[in-house]
């Protein structure tokens, strides 16, 4: 397959940032809307972070006991 760069003109260019705007803020907006089970889409990210932190220490602790 024949692949070449065909550069955005500034129409096309503003056009994408403009949509990638949109859903920037759309997202941003929605991180703070509860979901049917209660928490926010922000919450799962921070609990997400803290759970994969207490299980990589865990983690790393019983490999050590293998050794």
């Amino acid at each position: 397959m024949n692949q070449r760069e065909n550069p955005l003109t500034e129409a096309e260019a503003s056009a994408v940032a403009d949509g990638m705007n949109a859903v920037e803020e759309l997202l941003a907006q929605l991180s703070h809307v509860p979901t049917p089970e209660g928490p926010t889409p922000g919450s799962f990210r921070a609990d997400s972070f803290r759970s994969n932190r207490r299980t990589k220490g865990a983690n790393d602790a019983s490999a050590m006991g293998r050794l």
